[in-house]
């Protein structure tokens, strides 16, 4: 009688330590940052580590085939901004023009690089003063669009949530950006270095 009393007491406190856990659990998920607005998280394998990268994509308004998204590689640790454009047909370390324009403004011009999948990339470490106006823009701009060129293929960006939603990207990287951190970090210099900082921003099934 004992033993049956000391086995139901210990029954109904391993019950209760796994649902006081399960709740404790549901309430720290419930309060980590989430992309928001027109914004969605997403994750990617990182072909250099075990380890993901994220980004925070939002899609055009205007052509379903076209993306814009700030990434991070935790690995490197790396962020970097890329536009896609399945219209985009450029060779792989290209250097080209992106243009961007906000809304009854002047549009500015940025040399990036292409990653031969209609994708070009500006990075914090490469392009460290275009990388930190479009994010410092980015996060204070009061406008609700972006619009995006290379070449004559222009595209047009929703901006509602990209601040809130940043919060989201930063807990999935680990840390902020700024070319500051980066280079604190910085990986091993050298051409073989700097290719292992290429984001890689190939489809999964493509990798």
């Amino acid at each position: 009688m004992i033993r049956c009393s000391r086995q139901r007491f210990a029954l109904l406190a391993t019950v209760a330590v796994f649902a006081f856990g399960t709740h404790a659990w549901a309430q720290g998920d419930g309060q980590r940052s989430k992309a928001t607005g027109a914004w969605r998280l997403e994750t990617a394998p990182d072909s250099d580590a075990q380890q993901e990268s994220f980004s925070l994509v939002t899609s055009a308004v205007d052509n379903k085939d076209a993306t814009f998204a700030l990434g991070c590689r935790p690995s490197v640790p790396l962020y970097f901004f890329a536009l896609h454009d399945t219209r985009l047909a450029l060779p792989a370390g290209a250097e080209v023009t992106l243009s961007v324009r906000y809304p009854d403004a002047e549009p500015v011009r940025w040399q990036v690089t292409a990653s031969g999948d209609g994708s070009v990339v500006l990075q914090e470490r490469v392009h460290q003063t275009a990388f930190t106006l479009m994010l410092t823009s980015l996060r204070q701009t009061t406008v609700s669009t972006i619009e995006l060129a290379v070449d004559d293929h222009r595209s047009t960006f929703r901006l509602d949530g990209f601040a809130a939603s940043l919060a989201a990207l930063i807990d999935a990287c680990g840390s902020a950006p700024g070319p500051a951190r980066a280079n604190r970090k910085r990986s091993s210099p050298g051409p073989e270095g700097a290719r292992r900082d290429q984001p890689d921003l190939r489809p999964p099934r493509a990798r």
